[in-house]
């Protein structure tokens, strides 16, 4: 730092004052100040030189003045003033250059904070170049929008057209469907009473094929019949014929007893044999009438729905057609109780406790009633072990069923 000295003798002694001024250099002082370049500026003009020289000698010549020729009291006293002064300016003159040096710092930072808002400004200056044409395109496409909502419009008018169009078509279809109901309603109407009579129709046609299988085993039992009065008419012409002779051969052995205990034998031995005949042909009878009736029950209902499918049961609709089948079929030649074999069945074969017994599937009435016309049978036509009719009641009979009295008909229970 530049420093001014002055000279004091006196006594013939030299006494040296130096007064120091710290001063910030000019070049740094013009970076961080914004006063300091006008003040260099002003001062190197040439009045500003002149003025600085001018000072500067008053100064020097001043002090030589009052130095060599005056005698100040006191000067002693003020000189100690001005340099405690001088350090407290130099004190200042610190705490000015720290205050500088913070100016400094803030001034770079600012040149740094101006330096960022620099590339700010471009990166806002591009962006909003950016979105200049995007606001261009948006325009363009705003326009476009425009375009398309006329567009839109036009064709919203149309479908509203339509819409009216198809909406009295609605209204229309609505009449035509409510007529189309009632027609229907008219419809399952006429097919629920067509379903009653095809229902009392198909009773009906049931009756008539009982009826037929009926009239028809009356034919074969008829034919049967004829057959057995026509072998019974030979049969008694034959006996007429052996009867001649027997009469005739009683006349001839009137006397002769062992011939007669003989012929008498013979004709017992017939008797039993003619009875034996008569028995077994009403057993075969019996047994054709059982033989097969499982396939014409089946076949007579196969359009029920039971009937197709053998694990559906009857139902109490239709039990009352199927039960009419069986009694006609099988209770009535047999001389059987329709009441004992629904016992049967219910208690044997589904045991459900109801009776009659309507749960009952096709195949488990073909089953009850089959076993139970069998057990019939080894009642009506015994075995040596078996208990059953003997050949008289048979005879008493006329080897017809119907005729035994109730107390020999067949009961299970």
């Amino acid at each position: 730092m530049p420093r001014e000295e002055a000279k004091d003798e006196e006594g013939g002694a030299n006494n040296n004052v130096t007064i120091e001024h710290k001063v910030t250099n000019s070049a740094a002082a013009a970076s961080t100040s914004r006063a300091a370049p006008s003040l260099a500026a002003a001062l190197m003009t040439p009045a500003g030189m002149g003025a600085l020289l001018f000072a500067g000698a008053m100064t020097g010549g001043f002090g030589y003045f009052f130095n060599e020729w005056f005698q100040i009291p006191g000067l002693k006293d003020q000189v100690e003033d001005l340099e405690k002064e001088v350090d407290r300016l130099e004190g200042e003159v610190d705490r000015l250059e720290d205050a500088n040096d913070e100016f400094e710092s803030l001034n770079d930072r600012l040149n740094s904070s101006v330096l960022q808002l620099q590339n700010q400004t471009q990166i806002l200056n591009a962006s909003l170049d950016f979105f200049e044409e995007q606001n261009l395109m948006l325009n363009l496409s705003n326009q476009e929008l425009d375009m398309l909502l006329d567009d839109f419009r036009d064709r919203n008018a149309e479908f509203n057209a339509s819409n009216m169009i198809l909406n009295a078509t609605v209204l229309d279809l609505q009449d035509e469907v409510a007529n189309l109901t009632t027609q229907v309603d008219d419809l399952e109407e006429q097919t629920r009473t067509l379903n009653g009579r095809i229902d009392e129709l198909n009773g009906t046609v049931l009756d008539l094929q009982l009826v037929r299988d009926d009239l028809n085993a009356s034919v074969i039992a008829l034919e049967g019949n004829v057959t057995d009065l026509s072998n019974e008419v030979d049969e008694l012409a034959s006996f007429n014929d052996d009867l001649l002779s027997a009469i005739a051969f009683l006349d001839e052995a009137s006397g002769d007893i062992s011939s007669l205990r003989l012929l008498l034998g013979n004709l017992t031995d017939a008797i039993e044999q003619n009875r034996d005949a008569l028995i077994g042909r009403t057993e075969l009878s019996y047994r054709d009438t059982i033989r097969g009736w499982d396939c014409a029950i089946r076949d007579a209902f196969r359009t029920q729905p039971f009937g197709g499918n053998f694990d559906v049961p009857i139902g109490a609709d239709a039990y009352t057609l199927v039960q009419r089948f069986f009694e006609i079929r099988i209770a009535n030649p047999l001389c059987l109780d329709v009441a004992e074999i629904e016992r049967y069945i219910d208690e044997t074969i589904i045991q459900s406790g109801n009776l009659p017994p309507v749960t009952a599937t096709i195949t488990e009435l073909d089953d009850g009633i089959t076993e139970y016309a069998l057990a019939s049978l080894d009642y009506y036509f015994p075995t040596t072990a078996e208990v059953g009719l003997t050949s008289d009641d048979w005879a008493a009979a006329d080897y017809v069923c119907e005729n035994l009295p109730a107390d020999k008909k067949f009961r299970f229970f």
